[in-house]
């Protein structure tokens, strides 16, 4: 019975080395400007990321090798001349990354957005912090992480470096610590476990756990 819980517990940390975000809302926060305070972010025809007074809204997730997944359109976010996008159309455009959610907040490179004018009424195109830099007409906005419950409430954070970083220590210990568990029990048992002074994580450590 032990056993099995240790092997599950090496598991499940090896799992979560490799989770994605939480799903999240995403909401443009804009208080500073009478024009965009009430406005909302969607995703137009063109695959261009639109500013205006909609009721539309996104849904997406930052995926485990830093990239932002916009759940109804099954693509992640790409750039091209500062401006987000899910379509090419320009020769520089490249999946954007890396994005990471701190204090409730979408950032990419760290950094909060720019909306610049569309040349419609009314209408912005969100771009990175580089957007328009020393334009007049330039408006920085931010873009909170809501709960998909609609509690109002923001998702956890995540970065995608710390928290790989974080699992390996986590999965360190969690492994140091089943090894001598089990050296006890088949020693117990009459069958003494060695794990020849090496130490092992994650999915590997499993796989030695189920060999012994």
């Amino acid at each position: 019975m032990m056993f099995t819980s240790v092997l599950y517990s090496l598991l499940f940390l090896s799992f979560r080395a490799n989770a994605d975000s939480d799903e999240f809302i995403m909401d443009l926060q804009a208080d500073d400007s009478a024009t965009l305070k009430d406005a909302s972010l969607y995703v137009g025809d063109d695959g261009k990321f639109y500013i205006a007074n909609v009721t539309t809204t996104e849904t997406a997730l930052v995926l485990t090798n830093g990239s932002l997944h916009i759940t109804d359109h099954d693509i992640a976010v790409g750039i091209g001349k500062n401006y987000l996008s899910l379509a090419a159309e320009s020769a520089s455009y490249e999946i954007a990354e890396p994005w990471s959610i701190v204090d409730g907040y979408l950032k990419l490179y760290g950094s909060d957005f720019h909306a610049v004018p569309s040349g419609e009424d009314d209408t912005y195109v969100l771009g990175s912090i580089n957007a328009a830099v020393g334009r007049d007409d330039m408006i920085e906005v931010s873009v909170r992480a809501l709960n998909t419950d609609n509690t109002g409430a923001t998702v956890a954070d995540y970065n995608v470096a710390s928290s790989a970083s974080e699992t390996a220590t986590e999965q360190t210990g969690t492994a140091t610590s089943s090894a001598t568990t089990l050296t006890r029990l088949s020693s117990t048992n009459g069958a003494p476990v060695s794990l020849k002074g090496t130490l092992v994580a994650g999915p590997v450590a499993a796989l030695l756990l189920m060999a012994i």
